[in-house]
């Protein structure tokens, strides 16, 4: 879906008509970074729920996700969700604690899942997990076949597209012009950029996960220095 379509919304409308099916169900959104799991948090307030955030610092959240699964085990909760920034997915104490949920009612949501490509980050995803929607703009690796063989491989074909186009033809997002612009490259510039492209394609993610943590870092240092 484009971006600013409503996959968000989209997505906790789908988790609620599941959970009135399911009669229970364990939400997991996944997220490349804090602001946009911070936006997930109030979003889902809209709608009465109440997310658990697993991220910022280990003793901020893992006490109430470790009681939360217990309580769903046991029956004492039919439904619950949690919002986690991928870099948090990959450690080791929410891994330990996510492999703890039952996969039967277990929905695994993953905003901009084409970070969910990488291979360090595509091994942290929940196996048992029996309900998965990744949501993306851009899902497909055009410079990294196996990225995008992987995410496929997790979270399937694609189930639903939404295009820009046709977002803007629906009045859903702000009018915009476009201006196209011609280059032209000579036969040796052709040859080096196609070079260069293949080259920086693949590390095109790194980069963008790199930047996104050294932005979680420096808020996390905020969010303490304001503490004090």
């Amino acid at each position: 879906m484009a971006t600013g379509a409503g996959k968000t919304v989209t997505a906790i409308y789908g988790a609620i008509r599941l959970y009135e099916k399911l009669k229970r169900l364990f939400l997991v959104i996944a997220v490349p970074y804090q602001p946009l799991a911070d936006q997930w948090i109030e979003e889902l307030s809209q709608f009465n729920i109440s997310a658990i955030p697993c991220y910022a610092g280990f003793g901020q959240w893992a006490d109430e996700f470790s009681r939360t699964i217990s309580f769903y085990e046991s029956g004492a909760l039919s439904f619950a969700a949690c919002v986690v920034v991928n870099r948090t997915l990959q450690s080791e104490e929410f891994q330990k604690r996510l492999g703890r949920i039952p996969g039967d009612a277990l929905m695994f949501v993953g905003d901009e899942c084409h970070y969910h490509g990488a291979v360090g980050l595509s091994d942290s995803l929940p196996s048992q997990a029996k309900i998965r929607l990744g949501l993306s703009a851009t899902p497909k690796h055009y410079f990294d076949e196996n990225r995008t063989r992987r995410l496929l491989d997790y979270y399937g074909d694609v189930a639903f597209e939404y295009s820009l186009e046709q977002a803007l033809k629906d009045g859903v997002l702000t009018p915009c012009l476009t201006w196209q612009l011609a280059l032209y490259i000579v036969h040796y510039g052709a040859v080096s950029c196609s070079h260069i492209l293949k080259s920086l394609g693949s590390h095109v993610a790194e980069i963008r996960e790199y930047e996104m943590a050294q932005a979680e870092a420096n808020a996390a240092k905020k969010r303490g220095a304001q503490t004090h």
